[in-house]
Formats: structure tokens, C-alpha cells, sequence
């Protein structure tokens, strides 16, 4: 499939048979995280909102990376406004160790967000989750991966932080 993505091949060989890297880990994968960690996420993400955060990944056509920092930037404020809404009921460190899946259930059940936002965020970390756990997932077409992007963002709209500045 012309101009599709998947985090396990290489830019220079999309053609070729997937190859991974040391301990397994995909090629693309491994060449994300080294490059984030050559340039600091600090820096890469340096007083940027989630908005800003998300449209560099589309601008940069980052799918992999905007996807699985969108799952991210879920579990983060998710916990956070979970904590803020149960801080008298529920100890904070259990908040802070909950899956994203759970995050998403408990902030539908607590009328948090609504059922729209609820099947896209839903959407968003089943498809993080096959691109990040499963060596045979197939490409993501670049149309649907911007899309998927958008959608984070509309989702982060509706949790209210889309907006809120990184803190140093």
C-alpha cells in the first residue's frame, strides 16, 4: 500500500520484509525513541499544549508518535481530572496506576464525557495498542492516522486540557 505507515518498517524500506532491532524491538520504533531521546522530550516538547503537541506529529507526519502520545496525553490528564474528581474517596496513587482503559470507563460512568468521546478515545488506545503490542499489525494508511490525530485532539477539547500549557 503506497505511502502507508507502519512503525515497524524503516523509511528507507517500506518495501522490504519488517525487520526489528535488537531485543525485537521495530526498526521504526527503535529509531523514534532514539531520536527522542537524542533531542530530549523536554525539547521536543518544550511549552507546548497537547493541541500543539498533536498538530506537530500531523505537520511532521509523526503517525506513530502523534498516536501513541495521544494515548498518553489520555492517561495523563484522564488520571488527573479522575484524581481531582474523587481526591476524597480514592487515594491518588491508585488513580495514577489505573490503564488507560479503565481511565476511559470511569470517566464515562462519572458523566466526565460523553459517548462520542467515549468511542474515540476508545478507538485511539485500541489502535495504540495494536501498533505498540502487535509485530503483524497492518499499515495504518496516513489518512487515518491524521484522522485518528484529529479526533485525539476533539477528545482533549472535551476533557478541557487540549489547551493547558506543559508544565516545566
Amino acid at each position: 500500500m503506497s505511502g502507508a505507515i507502519s512503525p515497524y518498517r524503516t523509511p528507507s524500506s517500506r518495501d522490504e520484509e519488517t525487520s526489528v532491532g535488537p531485543g525485537a524491538i521495530p526498526v521504526m520504533l527503535a529509531q523514534l525513541l532514539s531520536r527522542d531521546i537524542e533531542i530530549g522530550t523536554t525539547k521536543l516538547f518544550a511549552g507546548k499544549t497537547p493541541r500543539q503537541m498533536l498538530e506537530d506529529a500531523i505537520r511532521d507526519r509523526a503517525w506513530f508518535r502523534g498516536i501513541v502520545l495521544s494515548a498518553a496525553l489520555f492517561e495523563h490528564f484522564g488520571s488527573l481530572i479522575l484524581d481531582n474528581k474523587l481526591h476524597e474517596k480514592v487515594a491518588s496513587e491508585r488513580l495514577k496506576n489505573l490503564m488507560l482503559e479503565r481511565i476511559i470507563i470511569f470517566l464515562y460512568a462519572l458523566d466526565l464525557i460523553d459517548q462520542p468521546t467515549y468511542s474515540k478515545m476508545f478507538k485511539i488506545k485500541d489502535k495504540r495498542d495494536d501498533l505498540a503490542h502487535n509485530p503483524f499489525t497492518e499499515e495504518l494508511p496516513p489518512e487515518e492516522a491524521e484522522s485518528l490525530i484529529r479526533e485525539a485532539i476533539e477528545c482533549l477539547d472535551a476533557l478541557g486540557v487540549a489547551d493547558v500549557p506543559r508544565s516545566s
